[in-house]
C-alpha cells in the first residue's frame, strides 16, 4: 500500500515541485561584519583611497580594503595588509615620460631596474604611542610590473610580533620621484591587535577557514577577515561559495567596486 506513496513522491521530486531538506553542509553560509567603533577613529581617520597629491602617473587611486574610517582589528600577530593598485598611464619606452596623463608637463617616473613598465613601493608599519613617539616596526620597498590588481602583503617571520593593545599605523606609497618624495601617491590606515576572548578561541577550534572568515567578521576583526578570505579567494577563484562571501564582505565596506578584481603576485 506504500508503493504508490514512493511513486508519488519520487515523481514530485522529480519535477522540481517538492525539494528534500539541505544538509547544514549544503545550506549557504552568509558573513556579517560587525564594526567595533574606535575611541580616536573620528580624531584621527585613516585614509583608505589616495588621492590629491601632485603625482599623476595612476589612472585612478591606491585603495586600501579596510573599513571606510581605516581602522580595523586583529588577533593576528603579524597580520596580511590588502591593497588594490590601479593601472597606469601609458609611458614612452626611450623618455619614460608619461602620455596623456594630465598635468605632468616635464614630469618623469621612477624608472625601476632600467624598465618602464615598473613602479616603486613602498611600506612602513609603524607602532603609534602618541604624536611623538612613533617607532617603525616593518619597513620595505619594492619594484613591481603587476598592475593593475590586488596587492596581499605580508609581514615576514623576522618582524617583531605586534603587541596586544598597541595601536599601528601602516602607510603604502607608490613613489613616483625617488627624489621628490612629496609627490608620492599614498594611503594609511590603522589597527589594534586584540586578544580573541575565550568564546572565540572555542568557536575557532576545529572550525574550516571558510567558517574561520566568518568568525573573524562577526567578532569585528577585519583585517583577520578579509585576509582569511583573500587567501581563499587567490587558491579557490572558482569556488563561488567564496567568491559570494567575498562580495558581502567588501559590500559591507563601501568597496564592491572591487569584488572582481584579480590578485597579482608581489616580489619576494
Amino acid at each position: 500500500m506504500f508503493r504508490p506513496l514512493v511513486f508519488i513522491a519520487t515523481t514530485l521530486l522529480s519535477m522540481g515541485l517538492v525539494s528534500m531538506p539541505l544538509n547544514a553542509s549544503e545550506i549557504p553560509r552568509s558573513i556579517r561584519f560587525d564594526s567595533p567603533t574606535f575611541a580616536e577613529e573620528n580624531e584621527r581617520p585613516g585614509r583608505r583611497q589616495s588621492g590629491g597629491s601632485r603625482c599623476s602617473c595612476l589612472r585612478g587611486s591606491i585603495v586600501a580594503l579596510l573599513p571606510e574610517n581605516g581602522w580595523g582589528l586583529t588577533i593576528d600577530s603579524r597580520p596580511d595588509f590588502i591593497v588594490y593598485i590601479p593601472p597606469l598611464w601609458a609611458i614612452e619606452t626611450e623618455s619614460v615620460t608619461l602620455k596623456n596623463a594630465p598635468n605632468v608637463d616635464g614630469w618623469r617616473m621612477q624608472k625601476g631596474g632600467g624598465s618602464t613598465d615598473t613602479f616603486i613601493i613602498e611600506f612602513v608599519l609603524m607602532d603609534v604611542e602618541d604624536e611623538d613617539n612613533r617607532n617603525v616596526v616593518y619597513q620595505t620597498t619594492f619594484e613591481s610590473d603587476e598592475f593593475p590588481g590586488l596587492m596581499q602583503l605580508s609581514l615576514p617571520e623576522t618582524t617583531p610580533p605586534l603587541v596586544v593593545g598597541n595601536r599601528y599605523m601602516w602607510f603604502l606609497s607608490l613613489i613616483c620621484d625617488r627624489d621628490d618624495r612629496s609627490g608620492d601617491e599614498f594611503m594609511f590606515g590603522w589597527l589594534e591587535r586584540a586578544n580573541p576572548s575565550p568564546q572565540l578561541v572555542r568557536e575557532l577550534a576545529g572550525t574550516s577557514e571558510v567558517d574561520r572568515a566568518i568568525l573573524y567578521a562577526e567578532y569585528g576583526l577585519w583585517y583577520d577577515a578579509v585576509a582569511t578570505l583573500a587567501t581563499l579567494r587567490r587558491s579557490r577563484p572558482e569556488d563561488t561559495e567564496i567568491a559570494s562571501l567575498w562580495r558581502s564582505l567588501l559590500f559591507q565596506v563601501g568597496l564592491e567596486s572591487l569584488n572582481d578584481t584579480a590578485f597579482v603576485s608581489i616580489p619576494d
